[in-house]
Order: structure tokens, then C-alpha cells, then sequence
């Protein structure tokens, strides 16, 4: 009874192997899966860094567009400003000669025979008048067209639209002075019916108010109709 043999207690060499083969292809498994993870969260990384640029580049996209819309409004404001000043100068000269020169030949027309030269007086006036509502139309188109074309020109130099702007205003309101008591010294001179002179100041007035009026409400209505 003593004397049987042992049984043996260790694998066969077939079934060693396969069981390193399978703890082998566990590790494989378990290395790969590893791989996998840090891929999806390099690629995830990637994706989120990548949204952040994005949303920064957005960002940066949104102020610029900000920024360069100030510069357009102080620009717009610049040149609807000089064009308005511009144009008043100009229709208060041409108002102010011509009102003049009506006012000098009604007074020439009175001191002869007012009654002879009635028709031709009515005539002048009434050539005067049709002429100062073309200049107004004309002017008031020229202002509008010249509006767009400044600013589409000047965004890109709004320092040179600027310095520009503030020698015109000054150029023009020394202009208007000068004109103003030039007028005011030919009135004084010239024409000495009294009634005349203030009729002459009346409608220059009236005038000047109008056109800058009109003048106003045309360019802010193009404008807002253009941007």
C-alpha cells in the first residue's frame, strides 16, 4: 500500500503555456484598453482647447467689431458736422448776396418810379426765388451724396477726417463773419429805404433757418438710410 506511485501534481508542459498565453493576451488587452483611454482623453483635451480658442478668437472678433463701430459713429458724426456747417456757410453767402442785390434794385426802382418798374421788379424776385430753391435742392443732394462718400473714406484716417474737420468749421465760420459785415456795411451804405434793409435781414433769416432745417433732416435721414 506504502509502496504506490505519486500522483503527479503540476500542469502538463501543453497547459503551461496556455496559461501564460492567456495572462499574455490579458496584459495585451488591458495595455490597449489603457492606450485607448489616454487617447480619448488626449482627444479630449484637444477638443476643449480648441473650443477655448475658439471661443477667444469669437470674443476678440466681437470687441474688434465694436471698436470699429465707435470709430464709425465718431466719424459719421465728424463729417455730417463739417458737410452741415459747410453747406449753411455756402447758402447764407448766396442768400445774403442775392437778397442784396434784389434789395438794390428795389431801391433804384423806387427812386425812379416804382409804379413803372413794377414788372421788372416782380420778375428779379421771382428769378431769385426759383433760383435759391435750386440752389437748396441741389444742395441738400450734394450733401447727402457727399456724406457717403467721406465716410467711406475717412474711417480708415480718422485723425486726418478730424484735424481736416475742425480747419473747415474754422474756415467757414470766418467766412460767414466776414460776409455777415460785409452785407451788413453794403445795407448800411447802399440801400437807405428802411423798410428794404429789414425786409432784406427778414428773409435772410427765414432763409438761413430753413435751409439748415432741411439741411439737417435730409443728411440724418440718407445717414441712417446708408449705415
Amino acid at each position: 500500500m506504502g509502496t504506490g506511485k505519486r500522483k503527479r501534481t503540476t500542469p502538463p508542459r501543453g497547459e503551461v503555456g496556455e496559461g501564460r498565453g492567456l495572462e499574455e493576451e490579458e496584459e495585451e488587452e488591458e495595455e490597449e484598453e489603457e492606450e485607448e483611454e489616454e487617447e480619448e482623453e488626449e482627444e479630449e483635451e484637444r477638443e476643449e482647447g480648441g473650443r477655448q480658442e475658439q471661443k477667444q478668437e469669437v470674443g476678440e472678433q466681437e470687441q474688434d467689431q465694436k471698436q470699429e463701430g465707435l470709430r464709425c459713429d465718431h466719424v459719421h458724426v465728424v463729417v455730417v458736422v463739417v458737410v452741415v456747417v459747410v453747406v449753411v456757410v455756402v447758402v447764407v453767402v448766396v442768400v445774403v448776396v442775392v437778397v442784396v442785390i434784389v434789395a438794390v434794385l428795389v431801391v433804384q426802382n423806387l427812386r425812379r418810379a416804382i409804379f413803372i418798374d413794377a414788372a421788372w421788379t416782380t420778375f428779379v424776385v421771382v428769378v431769385v426765388v426759383v433760383v435759391v430753391v435750386v440752389v437748396v435742392v441741389v444742395v441738400v443732394v450734394v450733401v447727402v451724396v457727399v456724406v457717403v462718400v467721406i465716410e467711406a473714406v475717412a474711417v480708415a484716417v480718422e485723425e486726418v477726417v478730424v484735424v481736416v474737420a475742425v480747419v473747415v468749421v474754422v474756415v467757414a465760420v470766418v467766412i460767414l463773419v466776414v460776409v455777415i459785415v460785409v452785407v451788413v456795411v453794403v445795407v448800411v451804405v447802399v440801400v437807405v429805404v428802411v423798410v428794404v434793409v429789414i425786409l432784406a435781414l427778414v428773409v435772410v433769416v427765414v432763409v438761413v433757418v430753413v435751409v439748415v432745417v432741411v439741411v439737417v433732416v435730409v443728411v440724418v435721414v440718407g445717414s441712417s438710410a446708408t449705415t
